[in-house]
């Protein structure tokens, strides 16, 4: 039992690194449209900060500790098992759904402040 309930704070532990890592990933992908702009990147994190959404943090990590049950049910050759894999699978769906909305609403506000990615800057 302890060892199943470690196991699922590990998975929320890691689901919570992965969350941290692509917003990382995504300021610097926004940074990096904003260089090709010759425009100051300081923005981008605080544009990306404005549109995270807490909620999809909270459904990304929901839904692998859901999954994390269903495996260990697998495990424990329960006939159960189906039942929370899909439910973590939708929960899980759903915020990663909500991140990248996070980050196309980022980018739409960065196109719609300087016109980036229009063209109007090539040479």
């Amino acid at each position: 039992m302890i060892e199943e309930l470690l196991a699922i704070a590990a998975m929320v532990v890691l689901s919570l690194l992965i969350v941290y890592k692509s917003d990382q990933q995504s300021i610097i992908i926004l940074k990096g449209k904003l260089f090709r702009a010759d425009r100051d990147q300081d923005i981008a994190e605080k544009v990306y900060r404005r549109h995270t959404n807490i909620l999809s943090v909270v459904l990304f990590s929901a839904g692998i500790a859901i999954l994390s049950v269903a495996v260990i049910l697998f495990a424990n050759e329960s006939s159960l098992f189906p039942l929370p894999g899909a439910i973590g699978l939708i929960i899980l769906i759903c915020g990663i759904w909500g991140r990248v909305c996070s980050f196309c609403a980022a980018d739409r506000e960065l196109d719609k402040v300087g016109n980036i990615g229009r063209g109007d800057n090539a040479s």
